[in-house]
Parts: structure tokens; sequence; C-alpha cells
């Protein structure tokens, strides 16, 4: 207990520092507000007292796309004067929208965090046992990093270490600082979860929380992701609230974006094919570092709502482009594509933009899920076997699907290789039959020209015999003229 305390006090120290930075931050930025900056950097400060440890200094490439003209004194205001209501403010909103300062953002999302954990669980308990239960899971981190996990949820834990944000340098080293404390998170969660156990995608979370927050902490805020951003029912066995989100995801495309919904389908592509591990990593799989952490600054204000909102969000702003791609393109673009688009903070600020403006609300949401249960013929969702059995269904249904659809493109793909193949046979046979008019044409003409020759022969072969008639009429009288004379001269 008594190194626990020491470890607080170090803690607040370093946080108390921290908030120095920030305060002298903030003067260099807005100097013709340097007293209120001051002033507001100075109640922060109080405020942080006894509080946990600075958040971890942002890397170049995690604060490059930061913008220049951040709100320095409005932030700074915020923090020192932090009250639950914040979340609904529009400036606040605003703010959000635009990007929490990677400085501030282990503070603001824990703060928001703790607002929305807050709210639900007064609602059901009451305040005093909402404050309670943010203690105790605080308080079990240090006694869960010290037990054993099962030997094959170790054995995956540290499977997916290496796979894990690998680009990161606080993650890249082999056995370092990171890599151990997201190991420590994930092994932690498993044991204080123990129906969820681990999962993957689950190491993307503490991640990006480790990023910019203590240890500690992390686990404290991926805890409420879990329970009070309903976030846990997307790694129970088989999946449950996964499945749902998948198909209330497409009924919102056929809302928002009609046309590539009807595109995808022609296709065969379905929700799971690309939105799954959106979802399970909450975008910060394949995403840029800033556009992961700009995304989740919008889920910590605005919960699942907020997920859903960025994928609509995507696809509003992808939809005439992805609507001329057939299934290769599809699935390529998906794979490598996609994430391209917004590493730039031009193309951030857009895809937020998009988000922003998407008109989804929480009542729409419970709708959708009502309806999802309904269709399925009332199946709890409590009930994991039978969603593991529906899962397994639908994931031969997927596989039948992609393997026909590999097929028909093998097929299209042999198809259009024959009709080349028919193609060129055709041309060669159309210059052939051209190369035949052309002899037939040459072979008329001689013809004529033959029967010409044939008829003047046959006309000089007429006068022949006329003449050689003629000819034999006249030997004939001449004979019988002899014949006369010859009987004459022998009467004499």
């Amino acid at each position: 207990m008594r190194r626990l305390r020491q470890q607080i006090g170090d803690l607040a120290d370093k946080t108390k520092a921290a908030s120095e930075a920030v305060a002298s931050k903030a003067a260099q930025e807005t100097r013709h507000l340097a007293d209120a900056s001051k002033a507001a950097a100075e109640r922060a400060r109080d405020k942080l007292e006894g509080a946990e440890e600075a958040p971890p200094s942002p890397s170049p490439e995690r604060s490059s796309s930061q913008p220049d003209d951040v709100d320095w004194e409005a932030w700074g205001q915020f923090l020192a004067e932090w009250d639950d209501g914040f979340v609904r403010e529009k400036k606040f909103v605003h703010l959000v929208n635009r990007g929490i300062p990677d400085q501030l953002r282990g503070r603001i999302w824990g703060e928001l965090a703790a607002s929305i954990s807050g709210q639900r669980l007064s609602e059901m308990y009451g305040t005093a046992v909402m404050s309670n239960a943010l203690s105790e899971i605080e308080a079990v981190y240090p006694v869960l990093i010290e037990k054993r996990a099962e030997r094959a949820t170790e054995e995956q834990i540290r499977k997916d270490l290496h796979r894990t944000m690998p680009d990161d340098p606080m993650f890249s080293e082999a056995g370092g600082e990171g890599q151990t404390a997201l190991y420590h998170i994930a092994k932690a969660y498993s044991l204080y979860d123990a129906d969820v156990g681990y999962c993957q995608g689950m190491a993307n979370l503490a991640g990006i929380l480790l990023l910019r927050m203590p240890e500690e902490q992390a686990f404290v805020v991926l805890v409420q992701l879990m329970e009070q951003y309903d976030l846990r029912g997307q790694y129970l066995p088989g999946m449950p609230a996964l499945v749902c989100r998948l198909w209330m995801l497409q009924q919102l495309m056929r809302e928002h974006t009609p046309v590539l919904c009807d595109h995808f389908e022609q296709l065969g592509v379905d929700a799971a094919t690309y939105a799954t591990e959106w979802f399970l990593t909450v975008f910060a799989y394949k995403f840029s570092g800033e556009t992961s952490a700009r995304i989740w600054d919008w889920l910590m204000l605005n919960g699942v709502l907020g997920m859903f909102q960025v994928a609509i969000g995507m696809f509003r702003d992808v939809e005439e482009d992805v609507c001329e791609l057939d299934f290769e393109q599809l699935i390529y673009f998906f794979r490598d594509g996609l994430a391209v688009r917004y590493t730039s903070r031009k193309g951030i600020d857009r895809l937020m933009k998009h988000a922003n403006s998407t008109k989804l609300k929480d009542s729409k949401l419970v709708k959708l899920e009502a309806a999802y249960h309904e269709m399925m013929g009332g199946l709890e969702q409590t009930d994991p076997k039978k969603l593991a059995s529906k899962l397994r269904k639908l994931e031969k249904q997927k596989k039948k699907a992609t393997d026909e659809s590999a097929k028909l493109a093998e097929l299209t793909s042999q198809a259009a290789l024959e009709g080349s193949e028919l193609q060129a046979g055709l041309q060669q046979l159309r210059q052939e039959t051209e190369q035949m008019r052309e002899l037939l044409t040459k072979a008329e003409a001689k013809l004529a020209e033959q029967g010409d020759t044939n008829a003047a022969l046959e006309a000089k072969l007429s006068t022949s015999k006329g003449a050689a008639q003629t000819c034999a009429e006249s030997a004939h009288a001449n004979r019988r003229e002899i014949d006369s004379l010859r009987k004459f001269n022998e009467a004499v």
C-alpha cells in the first residue's frame, strides 16, 4: 500500500509537469490572450493534482497532421472547468470533430469515457456506485497483471503482440515497454472478464489507448469501452453484437447510400467482407495513426453511434468512385486503397465532415437492433451457443458465396479469353473471306474475257465452216464436170 501511495505521488508530479507544458504551449499560440490561457492552465493543473502519470508525448508520425490553429485557450478552459455536460455543447463537439490535440487526447478521452460511463452507471446504480466502480477497476489492475491466464490465452496474446501496430516505434521492439504494456492489458482483461477472455482485435484497442495514456488508465478506459460503450458483445463467443451490427450497417447503407448498396449486392459483397475488421478494431487497423485517432475522438464522444457515422460517412465519400469497380477491384480497394484516401489532413477532415453530417440517432440504432432480433426469430442475444451456430451457418454461406464468386470470376476470365480467341478467329476468317471475294471477282472478270474470246472463235469457226461448205460444193461441182468431160471424151 505504501508503494502504491508513492507511485501515485510520482504520477502526480509528472502530471503537474505535463500540465505546465500545455499552459506554455497555450501562451505561445494565443499570445494576445496570454493571461486568460495561463489562468485556464493553472485551473487545469490544480484539477490534475493527484492524477495518474502524464500521457506519452506524441511521436512526429502521430502529430504531423495536427492543425496549426489549435484553440489552446478553449481546450484549456474545458479541461480546467470540466463538466459532463460539455459532451453536448456545440463548441465542444465542433472542437472534437476538428481533432483533439494529441498532447491532450489521453486526458480528454479519459474524461469522455468517465462521462459516458458515469451517465450510464449513475442511471442504473447511483453516483456513489459509479465512482466506486471506476476506482475498483483501477485498483484491481495491479493484481490482475501478476496472475496467470490460461496457457492458450497467453500464447494467443503473445502471438498477436508483434502484429499490433508494428510500424509504431512504441510497439516495434519485441519485449520492449510497449509490447509489455500491451501484454499486461490484454491478459488483465481476459482475467477481468472471463466470459469474453481474449479475442483478436482487442489488442488494437489497447494499443491505441497506450499511445496516449498510462498503462493503468488505458486498462480502465478499455473496460469502460467494453461495458459502457457496449463493445463487449462484439468479442463474446459467437460475436453476437458484431453480427448484428454488420446487418445494421447494411440497412443504414440502403438508406444513406442506396446506389452503393445495390452495387455491393450485385457483386455479392456483404458487410462482413469489409466492416468486420473496422468494428473489431474500431478502425485502428490499416488506417494511419492520426486517422484512427480522429475516428476515436468521435467514438469517445458519441459511442457506437459514432462508429456507424464514420462507416456511413466513409461510404458517402467514396460512393461515386466505388460504384465503378468490379469485384476484384473492390476487394483490392478495401484491402489497400481505402486507407490511402485518408492519410492527409485534407482527407481526414473530409471523412470527419461526412461523419458529422450523417443524420443518425441512437433511437434509430435501437430500432434496427430490435428489428434484427425479431428477424432472427427472437433469438436471445445472451445465448452464445445459438448465436455461435447461427454465425457458423452465416460463415458457411459467406464461404459458399465467396467460392461461387471466385468460380464466376474464373469462368468470366476464361470466357473473356475464349471470346478474345474467337474474335481473333473471326477477324482472320473475315480477312480470308475478303481475299476469296477478290479472287472470285478476278476469276469472274477472266471468265467474262474468256467468253468474249470464245464468241469470236465461234464466229470465225462458223465463217470457216461456211467457206469449207462452199469449197466442198465447188469441188463437188468440179468433180461432176470432170466426170462429164471424161464421159464425153470416151464417147468421141
